[in-house]
């Protein structure tokens, strides 16, 4: 979303660690307060961090670029407290939605708007596969060189990373 209304990568970072300093630059560092627990984490606070560091959230998407409601959406989706965190479905109850949804169909009454409301849940409920068009011999021995030449590269530290914070 923040990407989207921006044009641009807002959490843009060469290394893990540089993307972590600058998650919570823009979020802001959690502390006790905000994430009871989050202190006793397994290198919760590498030195690199600076603790106590405020949200620049809003600082990056003022209110002429996004409404209080719409910042509300974006600032629950980016809690880093995954308890606070806000859901998919929590999102869109929210009333940011809900004034989208009438600017796209403004003579829409109530009924048609929740009923909207359900083919989009519905829609984003389906399984689409995605199947590359090539024989499967060679998009097999594809996939097993992209596992080779990435994983080892990009799946243990993202994984170690993820863990740190669950």
């Amino acid at each position: 979303m923040a990407e989207i209304l921006s044009g641009e990568r807002i959490l843009r970072a060469d290394e893990f660690i540089s993307l972590f300093q600058r998650i919570f630059q823009v979020v802001g560092m959690p502390d006790d307060t905000t994430w009871p627990g989050f202190t006793s984490l397994p290198h919760a606070a590498p030195p690199p961090l600076v603790p106590g560091q405020q949200s620049t959230l809003r600082d990056l998407f003022p209110e002429e670029t996004l409404s209080a409601e719409g910042f509300e959406v974006l600032n629950g989706l980016l809690t880093c407290n995954p308890d606070k965190r806000l859901t998919a479905a929590a999102a869109l109850k929210l009333p940011w939605f809900a004034t989208a949804a009438a600017n796209v169909h403004p003579a829409a009454p109530p009924a048609a708007a929740a009923k909207l409301d359900t083919t989009a849940v519905s829609i984003k409920e389906e399984v689409v596969e995605f199947v590359p068009l090539m024989p499967p011999r060679k998009r097999v021995t594809a996939m097993k060189t992209l596992i080779r030449k990435k994983a080892p590269l990009i799946v243990p530290p993202a994984r170690r990373y993820l863990e740190l914070f669950r």
